[in-house]
């Protein structure tokens, strides 16, 4: 089901890490220190929904897919 900016709240509760991957740039982001607008920027793809895959796990939620950044993450 696709996931839009007014439904994001729950994604980022309890979350301290956001990692974004889009093509073989990444960038990882202090959830507390981001705004809700922020945060939407940093997730939503052009259509205006949550980007896919989107993987959330214990204090951390990963958006997007880079190889290296699933290595370093899940061995």
């Amino acid at each position: 089901m696709p996931v839009g900016p007014d439904e994001l709240g729950p994604w980022f509760r309890g979350r301290k890490r956001l990692f974004v991957a889009r093509g073989k740039q990444r960038a990882e982001y202090a959830v507390a220190k981001l705004s809700p607008t922020e945060r939407a920027e940093r997730v939503l793809g052009p259509s205006g929904k949550l980007r896919a895959p989107t993987l959330l796990f214990g204090d951390t939620i990963v958006v997007g897919f880079e190889p290296t950044l699933y290595a370093e993450l899940f061995g």
